[in-house]
């Protein structure tokens, strides 16, 4: 895993800025490039990181694609 002093949620953010619109595992395998995730810890992050985008007030589901309401 390559260090990044920000969290998944907040790279999430950045990227949705920036493209305004995509599909979970387009967003996700962004994710997990940047973060450079090995398969175990991808594995154990995805849950995660999937809860994190439904509790979070910055975004909304769409027919299966993830916006950016900021």
């Amino acid at each position: 895993m390559k260090y990044i002093d920000i969290s998944m949620i907040d790279m999430a953010y950045k990227i949705l800025k920036e493209q305004k619109e995509i599909n979970f595992i387009d967003l996700w395998n962004k994710i997990l490039k940047e973060f450079e995730f090995n398969e175990e810890e991808a594995k154990n992050k995805k849950i995660d990181f999937y809860n994190q985008l439904t509790i979070d007030g910055r975004f909304i589901f769409k027919d299966n694609n993830i916006l950016n309401l900021a």
